[in-house]
């Protein structure tokens, strides 16, 4: 007997209903999974907080204070406020001089880091040479080696050419990051290649394809290696050390280490030193963490509004063809690409016939609720957090959600879905199946995965 269920066509069809014990099962394993996950992250959010709010009170109490209440609860709650240790800070370690250096060292390793880095991750991900998978065997090598391995050759190196105790010394050896280039390698490599062929349709040419296409589609990459870069430059120590030999061009990691030459040591500007230098870490953090997010809550900027308006040029740019049959258009894709293709469907009147293979983007709201499975579990950790934001989100998938394409759709559509599908959820499949307002069939595969 096929293992394929009968085909009906131009009719609805809802989901075969599972045994009930199956899906209470599934209910706890996944109760018990977000119990261990949010027990986790309370252990560590514990773990990292504790120390930071040590630091932040210590600094607000009188320096004899700050181990003598060590020991009790009043180490987390400051008995005595007192200002004083955020002046001696700024007077005793220069801090004023040290923050420009590290701005300075620091806003340039960042910028042309990600310059840098892009440019070479772009390039592994798009062009073929001879050498390229040695090339890219040769990076994840060098990801595991740490700076100590190679800080004292690459020391001679700038004492050779007379760079000590200079800026450049501190931003030029670190503007190429192999962990940072192969990070933007992999995302670019994920990128859809459709996206910048219309572009070169269209006449681009490299540079214009890396700016106009890859770039803005590339924002949450290049929010995350500017975080870990600035963290990296401004919690650096050793070079420094080795680099530099006066104030002038010392970043303000090393400024803690004027506390130590005192002969009584001030725990209070310690504390007060090592907030100011934290603080400014937690403000750029907070800053990018809208490049993570900030598409999810408006349709304008939202990134699959980018994705179907260059598919849908795609496809007209491809009609306009002489070359090209308008009879003959047809669209098709799997999962994610699939969903691109209904909407190209409904978009795009000239398009005869879609192949609609376990389509993602429909029916947001339905799948949040029965799956946790990414990637929708990226949108419903949001919304965990964000308890309040829940109209505007769903507000804003509502427009790429794929059953409102499907209800504007004329084109003969082939849908399928397997049954067991946890990352498209096989009613949201249905969903979309049952708005559908052209010919359609549907292929059934009860055992099929994603």
């Amino acid at each position: 007997m096929s293992s394929r269920l009968a085909i009906r066509k131009g009719s609805s069809i809802t989901e075969q209903s599972r045994p009930g014990v199956i899906q209470r099962r599934r209910r706890l394993l996944n109760t018990l999974k977000l119990m261990l996950v949010y027990g986790l992250m309370l252990v560590l959010a514990l773990f990292f907080l504790v120390p930071f709010v040590f630091m932040v009170v210590g600094s607000l109490k009188p320096s004899e204070r700050v181990l003598a209440e060590g020991n009790s609860w009043q180490t987390f709650i400051p008995t005595e406020i007192t200002f004083q240790n955020y002046g001696e800070a700024f007077r005793r370690a220069s801090f004023g001089q040290l923050f420009l250096n590290s701005v300075i060292i620091i806003g340039l390793s960042v910028a042309g880091g990600m310059v840098v880095n892009s440019l070479f991750g772009y390039a592994l991900a798009r062009f073929s040479f001879r050498g390229k998978r040695l090339v890219i065997g040769v990076i994840i090598t060098l990801i595991i080696i740490p700076l100590e391995a190679y800080a004292i050759p690459m020391l001679y190196t700038m004492a050779q050419i007379n760079w000590t105790d200079t800026f450049q010394a501190q931003i030029l050896p670190f503007l190429a990051n192999p962990f940072y280039i192969y990070l933007f390698y992999t995302f670019f490599l994920n990128l859809p290649k459709d996206l910048e062929e219309a572009a070169e349709i269209d006449g681009a040419g490299a540079w214009a394809t890396f700016l106009r296409v890859a770039v803005p589609l590339s924002q949450p990459v290049y929010a995350t290696v500017a975080i870990l870069s600035f963290l990296a430059s401004w919690g650096q120590l050793l070079w420094p050390i080795l680099v530099t030999r006066g104030p002038q061009v010392r970043p303000l990691a090393l400024g803690i280490a004027e506390f130590q030459t005192q002969q009584q040591i001030n725990w209070g500007a310690i504390m007060a030193f090592a907030t100011m230098m934290t603080l400014p870490t937690l403000l750029v953090f907070f800053i990018f963490l809208n490049a993570f997010i900030r598409g999810i809550v408006s349709p304008q900027t939202y990134y699959y509004r980018r994705a179907l308006t260059d598919a849908v040029r795609a496809v007209e740019t491809a009609i306009a063809h002489p070359a090209v049959d308008n009879s003959r258009i047809a669209v098709t894709g799997i999962s994610q690409g699939v969903g691109i293709a209904l909407a190209v469907s409904s978009l795009v009147p000239e398009v005869r016939v879609v192949m609609v293979d376990v389509p993602f983007l429909c029916h947001f709201r339905r799948a949040l609720g029965i799956t946790d499975a990414q990637p929708y579990q990226e949108i419903s950790s949001y919304l965990a957090a964000k308890r309040d934001k829940d109209a505007m989100i769903f507000n804003t998938l509502a427009y790429f959600d794929g059953i409102n394409f499907a209800a504007r759709a004329r084109a003969t559509a082939l849908f399928s879905v397997g049954l067991m599908d946890e990352v498209c959820p096989p009613s949201t499949v249905f969903a979309a199946y049952n708005h559908y307002t052209g010919p359609k069939e549907i292929r059934i595969w009860p055992y099929n995965h994603h």
